[in-house]
């Protein structure tokens, strides 16, 4: 296997693992409210997370910035609970284009990206070729956020049809889980 195969795996890999449920119900809150009509917005606000998460992988690899990772494991189920709130709290709105959403997502994708920067930066150690896998790494991650994404929209028509509920009812369900569970997370990586 081609060493851009293994980082296209790796980062694929990486938001479908288990451990990375932060990432998993991150991606689950991004997609709240985004129908069949909306996917080419929901696919670049999964980029911009991409492009977010690749920026602080870059800066902690080149020694730009550093956060201790105490903090940075609270704040990463805190882009959950914000997130769900969010959506829960514009339910009757309709997902208009919002420069913001973008800005604060890229954001939101750094801080994620910060809490896998250790691991990342230890596979380098001091080598200065990290560019291209860096590249390869987080085309991995936008493959297996597309695919989770997918998975959620699917799953999420498939609920509404068995239990027989609204898209307004199913998406204050999903934020309602999604808060839910950031907030769990939020109390076991608490800092202080």
């Amino acid at each position: 296997m081609t060493e851009f195969s293994e980082y296209l795996k790796m980062g694929f890999y990486h938001i479908l693992d288990y451990g990375s449920i932060d990432h998993i119900l991150f991606i689950a809150a991004l997609t709240i409210g985004y129908g069949r009509r909306q996917m080419n917005k929901l696919i670049l606000i999964l980029t911009a997370f991409t492009v977010g998460h690749a920026l602080t992988l870059a800066l902690t690899l080149t020694d730009l910035i550093f956060l201790k990772e105490k903090y940075i494991e609270f704040l990463i189920p805190l882009t959950i609970v914000i997130t769900g709130i969010y959506h829960l709290t514009n339910l009757n709105k309709r997902k208009e284009s919002n420069v913001w959403i973008y800005v604060l997502t890229i954001f939101f994708g750094c801080i994620h990206g910060m809490g896998y920067a250790s691991s990342f930066k230890s596979m380098f150690g001091s080598s200065s070729n990290i560019w291209a896998p860096l590249l390869e790494f987080n085309l991995g991650v936008e493959l297996g956020q597309l695919l989770v994404a997918f998975i959620v929209f699917r799953a999420g028509r498939l609920i509404k049809r068995v239990i027989n509920i609204s898209e307004k009812q199913y998406n204050a369900l999903l934020s309602g889980v999604v808060i839910s569970l950031g907030i769990v997370l939020l109390i076991e990586n608490k800092f202080w």
